[in-house]
């Protein structure tokens, strides 16, 4: 049987790869609006050609299945927070913000503000990316060795302070240890699972469908 270390860990790299996924697709839509910026401003800056708008419009309708994923994360993070209040609420709060930038470049392309967009992608993306630091912070905040061979306690995210009794109550601090929850806390509840479920069964576009149904097969398993 798995220890609780290597199931948080296992937990923790679900996590690392479902933003891993998304902020690689996110890259490439900005790339894609980078290419097609340059192709408008050789042509007119103030004319869109149907086969712009088109490309504007699929990328838009990716942002929003993006987004829908950047919510169910955040979600997600929130519960795991309140469960663990140790962990840190910046999870959900990063999270949060990559979900309305998502939501804004895929309001700016859908009324072809293609710089706009690609600034909402840009900040959508310095989120995520500094979701997944904070996520393998927590992963590597176990206890480490030092050069002569004592093993030391790290400053880690989420440190308190204790009462110490043995000291007439007065305060020390405690280095604690923020863990990620066991595979059980991970798990979402019923009722979301069915929201999960449902929302499966609604289009999504092409090239982010395997992505967003592997996502939600793994939330509700």
């Amino acid at each position: 049987m798995r220890s609780t270390r290597n199931q948080r860990e296992d937990i923790g790299n679900r996590l690392n790869q479902d933003l891993k996924e998304v902020t690689r697709l996110n890259s490439e839509i900005s790339k894609k609006l980078g290419s097609l910026k340059r192709s408008i401003d050789k042509g007119s800056k103030s004319l869109l050609t149907d086969k712009d708008k088109s490309k504007l419009n699929q990328l838009a309708k990716q942002e929003q299945g993006m987004s829908r994923q950047a919510e169910k994360m955040r979600d997600l993070f929130m519960k795991m927070n309140r469960e663990n209040p140790l962990l840190p609420p910046a999870l959900s709060r990063k999270m949060g913000d990559a979900q309305r930038n998502l939501n804004n470049a895929r309001d700016r392309l859908q009324t072809h503000q293609v710089q706009r967009g690609i600034d909402s992608e840009n900040r959508a993306l310095s989120s995520m990316q500094e979701t997944k630091n904070l996520l393998n912070e927590l992963k590597n905040s176990g206890t480490q060795t030092s050069d002569n061979g004592k093993r030391e306690t790290p400053l880690r995210l989420g440190v308190g302070s204790k009462r110490d009794s043995r000291r007439g109550g007065s305060v020390r601090m405690q280095k604690e240890k923020v863990l990620l929850p066991s595979e059980d806390q991970y798990k979402v509840p019923s009722a979301f699972r069915e929201d999960i479920l449902d929302a499966m069964k609604k289009q999504t576009p092409k090239n982010y469908e395997r992505l967003v149904n592997e996502y939600y097969k793994e939330l509700v398993q």
